[in-house]
C-alpha cells in the first residue's frame, strides 16, 4: 500500500482520535472512583467484611459516632484504620480520631483512659470504653451506647449509705459518674422522709447502709423486689439486724466475720491482710469478660438456700487460702484452727427468678414488657471496691459497670463467629508432599538436565 500524504494524515488523526478516546476512558473510570465507592471481598470466609450483626446494627444506629484512639505505633494505628474503615463503609459519619497521651495528658485523663490501647466511643454526649478492639467488642459497644431509653437507679439514703454524689473517699460520686455517661439516671431517696420509690425506679441500689431500716422502710425494699424490681445490694461485714427478712426473702445467708486474704498482703501492703482478692472469675455475663484482679477491703462471706425461687449463682470467690476472721481485728492476725472457716468463699451473689415467681409478672405474660423479663438481684458483700478510694484499683470499675448492666439486661451481647481463612493456607497429605517434594528435587531436575544434555548431543551431531 503506497501512503500518500493523505493517508498520512489520516492516520495521524486516527492515531489521535483512539489517544483522546483511551484518556476520555480513563478520566471518566476515575470519576466513577472518586463518586462511587465500591469494594469486593474475595476472600473465602469473607473476613473483611464486616458481619450481619454489625451491618444490622449500623443501619439502625443514628447520629455520629466519634471514636478516640490513642495508639502511637504505625502498625497499631494502622491496625485500627483498617477496622474501622469496615464500619465507616455502612456508616459514613462515623469518625476516627487520635489524641497523643505524652501531648494532651490532660485529655487522656478527662476521659479515664489507663493505656494507650484503649478506645474510647462516643455518642450524644455519652462514652463507653473499650480494650478489646475487635469486631465483637466494637460492636457490643456501639449496641450499649445507643441505648435509646436510660434506665433509672435509685440509691437510698438516711442510713450511713455511700453518697452517690459524694466526692468522700467512702462515697460512689466517681462511679456514680461513670454511670451517667453510659446513660444512666441516677437518684437519692430517703424512705422516711418519702414513704414510696420512685415509679420509674429500675435497679434499686443499698449501698453499705451503716444504722437499721425502719420496719416501714424494709417493706417497701421487699415490695419492690416482689414487684419484680431489680436490686444491687452491698453489704458489709457486721449485724444488720432490719434486713434479715430481706436476706430471707432472697435466700441468701450473711456469714459472721472478715475474710482475711494472706496475698493481700503481698499486694497491698502491711496491714492489708482484711482484703480479699479475686483474680480468677467463673463463667457468669457479669465477671466473663474481667481480664484483671478486683479487691474487697473488709469483705465476707456470703450463702445461698438450697431450696429457693431464686436461682442463685456465685459471680465472685475468694482464694482457697482467705479464712473468715470472726475475732478483732485488732493488732496481729492469725489463724485460729479451731474457730475460723477457711474458704474459698462467696463474696458475689447473683440472683434470677422468672417473671412467673414474682406479682408483677403473674399479672402478665407479655414477655417484651421490661417489667416481665427475668428479675435479677445482685449481692456483693463489700461496698468499699466501688468507692472513691478504690474505684481504679484493678478492675474494679469494670466489674460496677457489668454489675449494673446485667441488672438493667444491658448485657446482651452481640456475638459474631471468628472467620476462618481456609483461602490462607495449603493442606496437603503426607503423599502429596512427598509427590510434590520428589518432582520438584529430583525429576524436573531431571528432566532439565536430560533435555539440556539431548540438545548439547544433536548439536554436535550436526
Amino acid at each position: 500500500m503506497r501512503v500518500t500524504r493523505k493517508t498520512h494524515w489520516q492516520i495521524r488523526l486516527q492515531n489521535l482520535f483512539f489517544t483522546l478516546l483511551i484518556l476520555t476512558i480513563v478520566g471518566l473510570i476515575a470519576a466513577l472512583s472518586i463518586r462511587y465507592n465500591y469494594q469486593a471481598d474475595w476472600t473465602a470466609s469473607g473476613r473483611n467484611t464486616l458481619s450481619e450483626a454489625s451491618q444490622a446494627l449500623l443501619r439502625q444506629l443514628e447520629g455520629p459516632v466519634t471514636i478516640i484512639s490513642f495508639a502511637q505505633g504505625p502498625s497499631a494505628k494502622q491496625q485500627i484504620s483498617q477496622l474501622i474503615e469496615r464500619y465507616q463503609r455502612y456508616k459514613p459519619d462515623l469518625e476516627l480520631a487520635y489524641i497523643n497521651p505524652e501531648t494532651a495528658p490532660d485529655q487522656v485523663r478527662k476521659l479515664g483512659v489507663a493505656s494507650d490501647t484503649e478506645v474510647v466511643i462516643k455518642k450524644d454526649g455519652r462514652q463507653e470504653k473499650l480494650q478489646d478492639l475487635s469486631e465483637e467488642g466494637l460492636t457490643n459497644a456501639l449496641n450499649r451506647i445507643a441505648r435509646s431509653a436510660e434506665t433509672s437507679i435509685v440509691f437510698l439514703e438516711g442510713h450511713g449509705e455511700r453518697d452517690p454524689q459524694g466526692r468522700a473517699n467512702f462515697d460512689l460520686g466517681n462511679f456514680s459518674q461513670h454511670l451517667k455517661t453510659k446513660g444512666f439516671q441516677i437518684q437519692s431517696v430517703n424512705l422516711s422522709a418519702q414513704p414510696q420509690l420512685p415509679d420509674h425506679t429500675q435497679i434499686l441500689v443499698i449501698a453499705s447502709p451503716q444504722v437499721d431500716f425502719l420496719p416501714g422502710e424494709v417493706a417497701l425494699i421487699q415490695s419492690h423486689v416482689n414487684h419484680g424490681g431489680h436490686l444491687l445490694w452491698l453489704t458489709e461485714p457486721g449485724p444488720l439486724p432490719s434486713l434479715d427478712p430481706l436476706a430471707e426473702d432472697l435466700g441468701i445467708k450473711i456469714l459472721p466475720g472478715t475474710i482475711i486474704d494472706p496475698s493481700a498482703q503481698l499486694l497491698m501492703g502491711r496491714g492489708s491482710t482484711a482484703f480479699a482478692l479475686v483474680p480468677e472469675y467463673g463463667n457468669h455475663p457479669v465477671s466473663e469478660r474481667l481480664t484483671s484482679a478486683t479487691l474487697f477491703p473488709r469483705a465476707t462471706a456470703l450463702e445461698a438456700a438450697q431450696e429457693s425461687e431464686w436461682q442463685p449463682q456465685p459471680i465472685l470467690s475468694t482464694l482457697s487460702r482467705t479464712w473468715l476472721e470472726t475475732s478483732s481485728l485488732e493488732g496481729d492476725i492469725e489463724f485460729d484452727k479451731g474457730e475460723d472457716a477457711v474458704g474459698p468463699f462467696t463474696i458475689g451473689l447473683a440472683l434470677n427468678r422468672e417473671p412467673s415467681s414474682s406479682k408483677q409478672g403473674a399479672a402478665s405474660k407479655d414477655q417484651n414488657k421490661p417489667e416481665n423479663r427475668t428479675q435479677r438481684i445482685a449481692i456483693i458483700s463489700d461496698g468499699d471496691f466501688l468507692s472513691n478510694a478504690y474505684l481504679g484499683i484493678g478492675a474494679n470499675l469494670d466489674l460496677g459497670l457489668s454489675l449494673i448492666n446485667w441488672l438493667a439486661h444491658e448485657d446482651r451481647f452481640i456475638t459474631i463467629p471468628a472467620r476462618t481463612r481456609p483461602d490462607t493456607s495449603l493442606q496437603l497429605s503426607s503423599i502429596t508432599s512427598w509427590v510434590i517434594g520428589l518432582g520438584f528435587l529430583l525429576v524436573l531436575p531431571v528432566i532439565l538436565l536430560g533435555t539440556g544434555l539431548l540438545i548439547w548431543w544433536r548439536r554436535r551431531q550436526r
